[in-house]
């Protein structure tokens, strides 16, 4: 009887050793598991924390193209009045152009007009410039005795 407890707690003590050893091996890889779970764990709280500033930056970037398309809207309506102000000029100086016009063509009228009177009359004053010659001639050759005329 007592061999076969000798046997029994030999078989026992190996059997222990056998536990010890797998438990030293699971302790070792749980250890191993646990600096792993660290690191990754450390690992996610720098990606949030660069998610995070990632976030932050793209919240600032959303609002500054806001503003930008905001900006943009609003130089679009400045550019349509300037157009639309350009177009009523461009229509006024049309309008006033044809009227420049027309009073051109009434000025080129009256002077063609004035400057065909005024030849009438350079044409009229020869004339008369000639009868008086004619007549200053009479007179000097009455007055001079000479009835020739």
């Amino acid at each position: 009887f007592s061999e076969q407890w000798e046997n029994r707690f030999h078989e026992q003590v190996r059997e222990n050793a056998k536990l010890s050893n797998e438990n030293e091996g699971l302790t070792q890889r749980l250890k191993l598991f646990q600096n792993d779970n660290d690191a990754l764990t450390k690992d996610l709280d720098d990606s949030r924390q660069k998610c995070d500033i990632l976030e932050d930056k793209c919240s600032t970037l959303t609002l500054e193209v806001s503003k930008c398309k905001s900006k943009a809207h609003e130089m679009e309506g400045c550019l349509q009045k300037a157009e639309d102000a350009m177009q009523e000029l461009d229509r006024g100086v049309g309008i006033e152009r044809q009227r420049f016009e027309c009073k051109i063509k009434e000025l080129e009228s009256e002077c063609n007009t004035l400057a065909s009177r005024a030849a009438e009359w350079e044409e009229t004053a020869c004339n008369r410039a000639k009868e008086a010659d004619s007549y200053r001639g009479k007179i000097e050759a009455t007055l001079g005795g000479d009835e020739s005329f």
